[in-house]
């Protein structure tokens, strides 16, 4: 198949309403998607972060919340 076979195909199109119905939906979710990736992160952060001080007695869990409250 070559570029002139594929132009003279004929395509279905579903009209601009479908396709800007699917692009709300989409970026929604891309939206969301965006939101949890910051969200994990953060958290891997504030784990990494408090972690090994909580093994270590360094602090205790009454800081480590005070502090986790100050990252995020």
């Amino acid at each position: 198949m070559n570029r002139n076979n594929v132009y003279r195909l004929e395509l279905a199109w579903c009209g601009n309403g479908i396709v800007d119905a699917f692009d709300l939906v989409a970026t929604t979710h891309r939206e969301k998607i965006k939101a949890n990736s910051d969200e994990f992160y953060t958290l891997a952060a504030t784990r990494d972060l408090l972690l090994p001080k909580l093994m270590s007695g360094e602090i205790r869990l009454k800081d480590a919340e005070k502090i986790a409250g100050e990252v995020a």
